[in-house]
């Protein structure tokens, strides 16, 4: 099995969530709340981008749970080092496929009874979910950290969705909480790469850095004082 082969559940979401985005902005035109007019149901784009999100998650889902069964990969060592493309990565990519699909059809129908007419609900949705996907399967640090804020940002935009005053304060106060965990996490991994030279999860494992050194070295009061 190849490694693009490998990597098929986390390549069919991000492009048809890229299709679903030029779908949405070149052929839905955005519907007009002035005025007190009124969208039929039948016509509201959200019902369509559901059905569309849905059958792209589903489709992942297939696509994890068919790799699952596959043979491992072998033989690309830096894309191993990177990603964990074991089962449990997989069968965990399958699962949040599947909780994505159901939400988004669920979504479909809530947004429009609520007059909430946000199509970029679906492809933010998606965004966060393939975030998680590649959360579930990294192996290294810095794929663990571009994949938490891949689904961080996602969805710091779902919890303002509503566009009321409560509902932007609460997704301020969430960004600042996620940046501020985000910088405590990084200054983690600058300390474990400082004491280990690495930044695998294995490596990290193997080296069992002892606390003596972590406390006695210089590069560990140099981020302190700056």
């Amino acid at each position: 099995m190849t490694s693009l082969m490998a990597l098929s559940p986390l390549w069919v979401v991000a492009l048809g969530l890229l299709l679903l985005m030029l779908t949405d902005a070149f052929v839905n035109a955005a519907p007009a709340l002035g005025g007190g007019v009124e969208i039929p149901p039948n016509k509201e784009p959200s019902n369509e981008l559901a059905i569309g999100t849905a059958i792209v998650m589903f489709a992942g889902a297939c696509f994890a749970w068919a790799m699952s069964r596959a043979p491992a990969l072998e033989g690309d060592s830096s894309l191993l080092t990177r990603i964990a493309l074991d089962s449990f990565a997989y069968q965990s990519m399958c699962f949040l496929c599947v909780l994505s699909g159901l939400v988004a059809l669920l979504a479909g129908e809530y947004l429009p009874e609520h007059r909430m007419y946000r199509t970029e609900f679906f492809v933010l949705l998606g965004w966060s979910t393939l975030g998680a996907m590649a959360l579930a399967c990294s192996a290294d640090m810095l794929t663990l950290f571009v994949a938490l804020e891949t689904m961080s940002l996602g969805t710091y935009c779902l919890v303002g969705l509503r566009r009321t005053a409560r509902a932007i304060e609460a997704a301020l106060k969430y960004f600042l909480l996620g940046s501020f965990a985000s910088a405590v996490l990084l200054f983690g991994i600058a300390l474990l790469y400082g004491a280990t030279g690495h930044t695998e999860f294995r490596e990290i494992a193997a080296r069992r850095v002892r606390s003596a050194c972590c406390c006695e070295s210089s590069w560990w009061r140099c981020p302190i004082h700056v």
